[in-house]
């Protein structure tokens, strides 16, 4: 069962036709788009977590658009499974960032630390 759910799901995530590239492309034209945008921020702090919260916004919108795709395919049963899963997953993505946030803090770093807004 997990195995058919991920498959459906990454086959729903590959043969999207909605946006550039796949979730998966590691040329994706949001990865594509952060890079220059952090070329032009030259080390700026500022302009560089503006970068990082604008990208993180944008892959929120393309998994979005993913997941609700995935979901219309999914019969009920396993839309309850995913449902389930991403909020696991949601609920570790925050503690994640949280970690990350105070450990960068305490190296001294400062951009990616807030990244998120």
């Amino acid at each position: 069962m997990k195995k058919k759910i991920i498959s459906i799901l990454l086959l729903a995530m590959i043969s999207s036709s909605s946006y550039a590239g796949t979730i998966w492309d590691k040329n994706h034209d949001i990865d594509k788009w952060a890079k220059t945008e952090l070329k032009k921020a030259e080390g700026v702090t500022s302009s560089i977590r503006e970068v990082y919260a604008k990208s993180y916004k944008k892959w929120d919108v393309a998994l979005n658009k993913a997941y609700k795709a995935l979901m219309k395919r999914l019969p009920e049963q396993d839309k309850l499974l995913l449902r389930e899963s991403q909020r696991k997953w949601i609920s570790y993505r925050d503690s994640e960032f949280v970690f990350m946030q105070k450990h960068i803090r305490r190296e001294g770093g400062n951009a990616l630390s807030h990244h998120r807004r």
